[in-house]
């Protein structure tokens, strides 16, 4: 799930994440990545995600996955947002 948020978070704020592992391959680069995607969209949408962690995201914590897709949601709606190649 982490390097799907990478590529949405991406293309939808138009920037490239700083210390993304961009071929990741253990667990714990995925949870490094997923934690950049949440600091990240903090910054951006200036709002404390601290309930929402990288670990959490890549364990598949249902609660969070539907917070953070929640949070990327509202942008979308805000502005048109498509996530094409």
């Amino acid at each position: 799930a982490s390097s799907i948020f990478v590529a949405l978070f991406e293309k939808l704020f138009s920037t490239r994440l700083d210390g993304i592992i961009r071929n990741p391959t253990t667990k714990s680069d995925y949870v490094v990545n997923a934690q950049h995607v949440v600091d990240g969209l903090a910054a951006q949408i200036q709002m404390d995600l601290q309930h929402i962690t990288g670990l959490s995201i890549v364990n598949g914590d249902l609660q969070a996955l539907s917070n953070l897709v929640h949070i990327f949601f509202h942008p979308c709606m805000a502005a048109p947002c498509i996530v094409a190649g």
